[in-house]
């Protein structure tokens, strides 16, 4: 199968509903995810729910920076971000973004699932990073 049409496909599965200001919602508890990421590593984070609104949002990042620009500024530092849903023990990414300290995404789920939050260095940490990021569901 063509890998754009399979992306495109597992997309509309979550129905991704775009970006949110406010990381919690009514009667939501979030959880907090937080640790240290690796230059060029990656942290994997599961977790199952109903057919609910899910908000993720980046509170705290404070990595060590490399220096792309030549001396110049160096840009907010952001982390890869992908939500995916478990498939045979792993997580098959299915939305692909950046996050800065403050973004947050909402997704809409359509069903009852296993899902899975992604957070990776793509190569701007010259040492370990830490990290703390939100989820909350919204029945």
């Amino acid at each position: 199968m063509n890998p754009i049409k399979t992306l495109l496909i597992l997309i509309a599965s979550l129905g991704v509903l775009g970006c949110s200001d406010s990381p919690t919602g009514p009667g939501s508890e979030p959880i907090y995810f937080s640790g240290t990421l690796s230059s060029l590593g990656s942290e994997t984070f599961f977790f199952d729910t109903a057919e609910d609104v899910i908000r993720v949002t980046l509170t705290e990042l404070t990595p060590i920076l490399v220096d792309v620009t030549g001396g110049l500024s160096i840009p907010e530092p952001s982390v890869g971000f992908s939500l995916g849903e478990v498939s045979e023990n792993s997580c098959v990414a299915t939305f692909v973004d950046s996050m800065s300290v403050g973004d947050s995404f909402a997704f809409e789920l359509f069903r009852t699932g296993y899902f899975c939050v992604i957070l990776y260095d793509s190569g701007a940490f010259l040492a370990d990073s830490t990290y703390q990021f939100t989820l909350v569901v919204d029945p």
